[in-house]
């Protein structure tokens, strides 16, 4: 068949276009129920009657969370210039449960690389908490200015814990994280 009527022969596009209108639908239907589950979301903490119409579980889940303190978030800034190589603020105090946050500013590459005897116990729950390694107990490089990484402490117990960047440890870019209790 020449190509120019190849084009209008519908019986080769059909299967391609049913196909197609297969996945529009499903991610139409996709879509569409993540749009309800967030108006639901949005409207239970409103007083309405969707609010009566939760289970009695969900509403004691929702108040054990409401009542459980809330993480804060410490950030540091990792800079590097003529002047030096510094974790911004080199000392900070947080909690258990809470999340520090390292920022990429300047000076790049850095990282966050705790040792196995700064960390004692403490090394393989930290080590768990580091979503993004490189090495155990060690991040990856961030390279790029704006670029973060946090790394929650839950479970760590009160104690203090010294980390450093791997490739400024020589120029003393290090840094002190104390959980208090």
């Amino acid at each position: 068949m020449p190509r120019h009527l190849a084009l209008l022969d519908t019986s080769r596009r059909l299967p391609s276009l049913v196909v197609v209108g297969i996945v529009v639908s499903l991610l139409d239907l996709a879509l569409g129920a993540c749009a309800g589950s967030r108006t639901q979301l949005n409207l239970a903490d409103r007083p309405s009657r969707l609010v009566a119409t939760r289970s009695t579980p969900d509403m004691v889940a929702h108040a054990r969370r409401s009542a459980e303190p809330k993480a804060d978030t410490v950030v540091i800034e990792m800079r590097g210039d003529a002047n030096g190589y510094v974790f911004a603020p080199d000392t900070v105090h947080i909690h258990t449960g809470d999340l520090v946050t390292w920022k990429m500013v300047s000076g790049g590459p850095h990282n966050i690389a705790f040792s196995r005897e700064a960390t004692g116990d403490a090394a393989d729950v930290i080590n768990r908490n580091m979503a993004a390694k490189m090495a155990y107990l060690s991040s990856p490089l961030l390279m790029n200015p704006g670029e973060a990484l946090t790394v929650p402490f839950n479970d760590v117990l009160p104690g203090t814990y010294e980390y450093h960047c791997t490739p400024h440890l020589a120029m003393g870019q290090k840094g002190v994280i104390i959980v208090d209790p």
